[in-house]
């Protein structure tokens, strides 16, 4: 008869690592996490070995297995989104003139906690708010403007957009977006969320002039100072704004 040695007598050992550029993790058998590779042994007398894989990136990724000796096994596997947990602007902050609307639409998404996208499993509404007295939202430009307003995701979606107008001209002006905690109008992973994003408000151009002095003249007596002030027709300083502009072009005498 024939005695052959066993070639690995304490088993095979597979590295396991995956393509993946989220946040990955692997498991062995009893589920104690490892981190983003591990080597898992396929002990003497078996064929297999078991492990467990998270990730935090949605997508297809490529799990690979080596082991000295072998061919590497190569796996795909596919990773879908969370339940959403959370709600955010896609779109960047705009620098709006007064009284005019955003010129393109906010955009709200619903993600998980990894951020990826994460679509809503019922109508989930919105509410929004600005605490300026002259802040609007719409969200269509054929729809009634009013604040606060309530918009809704659509059951399957995963966003809703709006425009927004305010007659104040400030550095900064706050957009507030609370989801509903009304379980009827939001997935309970995501009910009562809130984001919020601060906004700059130019004036815009001049629209009428003021005359103000200090003292009173007379006969022989040097000439007082004479402060003429542009406004917008909303009442703010028509200073114009490096981005926006509506400067005053030929400002009058003093």
């Amino acid at each position: 008869f024939l005695v052959q040695s066993n070639q690995y007598p304490t088993g095979v050992d597979a590295a396991l690592v995956s393509d993946s550029a989220g946040s990955k993790n692997f498991a062995n058998a009893g589920l104690v996490w490892q981190g983003p590779g591990m080597t898992v042994t396929i002990p003497v007398g078996n064929s297999f070995a078991t492990f467990y894989h998270s990730d935090t990136l949605v997508g297809v990724h490529l799990i690979s297995a080596t082991a000295s000796g072998f061919t590497p096994g190569v796996q795909p596997v596919t990773i879908g989104a969370g339940v959403p947990g959370r709600i955010r602007f896609t779109t960047p902050a705009k620098r709006l003139i007064a009284g005019e609307v955003s010129p393109t639409t906010y955009f709200l998404r619903t993600e998980d906690l990894y951020g990826n996208v994460a679509p809503v499993d019922r109508e989930t509404r919105v509410n929004l708010g600005a605490p300026s007295i002259e802040g609007l939202f719409t969200q269509t430009l054929l729809g009634t403007w009013d604040e606060p307003l309530t918009v809704a995701i659509a059951s399957a979606a995963s966003g809703v957009g709006f425009y927004y107008k305010d007659k104040i001209a400030t550095p900064a002006t706050l957009i507030s977006v609370g989801v509903s905690a009304d379980p009827l109008y939001a997935p309970p992973s995501l009910s009562g969320q809130t984001t919020e994003m601060w906004e700059a408000v130019t004036p815009s151009s001049a629209a009428y002039f003021t005359l103000s002095h200090a003292g009173s003249g007379s006969v022989g007596a040097p000439g007082i100072g004479v402060t003429v002030r542009a406004y917008d027709q909303f009442g703010n300083l028509a200073t114009g704004d490096s981005v926006n502009g509506r400067y005053y072009a030929n400002p009058p005498l003093t």
